[in-house]
């Protein structure tokens, strides 16, 4: 609890800068972190990872909290989490 991060990547040719901070670590049951992402720096969602054990196997739930000005891009927002974790998925699985 209480660690920031921050990292940038290139998106369509644009710098992107990803930061927030680590809100509740209860590993290794859940995650929570603010997230925020540039150009909109100033505002910040609330993004929790539960985890929790199916065989050999974990699966993760994802909770995301948005502020009320980013209402109009939930469904975009809610795609680019569900390839995050795809692409995450698809890491742990080879």
């Amino acid at each position: 609890k209480n660690g920031s991060y921050e990292y940038r990547i290139e998106r369509k040719g644009k710098k992107i800068i990803h930061s927030g901070e680590f809100l509740e670590l209860d590993i290794p049951n859940r995650v929570t972190l603010s997230w925020r992402e540039s150009p909109k720096e100033n505002l910040e969602s609330q993004i929790s990872a539960q985890f929790s054990s199916e065989g050999s196997k974990t699966r993760m739930k994802l909770t995301i909290k948005l502020p009320a000005e980013l209402g109009p891009d939930k469904d975009k927002i809610k795609d680019s989490w569900s390839a995050r974790c795809k692409a995450l998925a698809e890491k742990f699985n080879k």
